[in-house]
Formats: structure tokens, C-alpha cells, sequence
């Protein structure tokens, strides 16, 4: 269900990070049915595609609260998240601030 633990040991809190990449620029959406984590970060690496008709350009990340990608649309059948029908995953761009707080938040129970 995740990829990747972040910890906090100021507060003794950990996050579970998924991660979804794409390696295609211009990927069209990603894969997801387990949601046994935290957050889900989709990395879009846009290296390109193999006929080499698309551009390279910068890597993108999404991060997103799990409950959000939960929310998501999705296909029945694979699970797939199609990024023209979820045009609010472009809010969640480079959120690291989620993951921040989160991880903060025991910091403000005191």
C-alpha cells in the first residue's frame, strides 16, 4: 500500500507514501486500488515517449491527502485515474506542505 515512510522524530509521527509514476510525458492518467497509505504522490517524469515525438520537460509531482485520491474518479474494471476527468489534481501540484503538516500536527496538539 506505500512505497515510502517519512518520519518526524520531533513529534514520533511517520507518513506512508504511495507513489505513482509515469515515465511518458503527457501520460494520460495512472493506476491505483490500494489505498493503505497516507498520501499519494504521482510522479509524471515526461522523459519523453518512445517514438520520440514528445518533448522532455521537468518532472511534475502531485501530492495528494490519500481521502483525495480516494475521491477521485476511477475506472471500475483497472482503476484507472484519467487526469482530463479529474482537472483538480492540478491543485495538489508540488504539496509537500501536505506531508509537512501532517507530520507537524502533533506539534500543535501541545
Amino acid at each position: 500500500g506505500y512505497d515510502l515512510v517519512v518520519v518526524n522524530p520531533e513529534t514520533n509521527l511517520s507518513a506512508r507514501i504511495q507513489v505513482k509514476s509515469r515515465w511518458r510525458t503527457n501520460a494520460e492518467g495512472f493506476i491505483i486500488n490500494n489505498f493503505d497509505c497516507d498520501f499519494v504522490v504521482v510522479a509524471l517524469l515526461n522523459r519523453g515517449s518512445k517514438d520520440g515525438k514528445a518533448d522532455v520537460r521537468m518532472p511534475e509531482y502531485f501530492v495528494l491527502p490519500v481521502e483525495v485520491a480516494k475521491a477521485l474518479p476511477r475506472t471500475e474494471s483497472w482503476g484507472k485515474v484519467s487526469f482530463s476527468k479529474s482537472p483538480e489534481i492540478h491543485s495538489y501540484r508540488d504539496r509537500w506542505d501536505h506531508i509537512r503538516n501532517f507530520l507537524e500536527a502533533a506539534n500543535e496538539l501541545c
